[in-house]
């Protein structure tokens, strides 16, 4: 599950730096993005589930700000600071990752 989680996530990736950066876009592509992010970050979150949960906190952090990130444009939720919660969300999600001990 951790190997399909990796590849949703670079899909999920490549996707969103074509629609944003050459402008590829088709009826739908932002709920296919939606979509794509909450799956990855479901595997990404269960991948693991069966280890001590210290040794994937990066990853289910991860799972998280993908959830998040996809689940707040497909349901248009918004409230008072749900953008800066993504932000720090993804923020401790990068540290984490970049201190992670292998």
């Amino acid at each position: 599950m951790k190997k399909l989680a990796s590849i949703l996530l670079g899909a999920w990736l490549i996707l969103r730096g074509l629609i944003t950066l050459a402008v590829f876009s088709f009826q739908g592509s932002q709920t296919v993005l939606a979509v794509v992010a909450v799956v990855a970050g479901a595997f990404l979150i269960f991948a693991d589930w069966s280890e001590k949960f210290s040794t994937h906190i990066a990853d289910f952090v991860l799972g998280i700000w993908l959830i998040l990130a996809g689940i707040v444009p497909l349901f248009n939720i918004h409230f008072r600071g749900s953008h800066a919660v993504l932000e720090v969300v993804g923020l401790l999600a990068g540290v984490l990752i970049i201190i992670r001990r292998h």
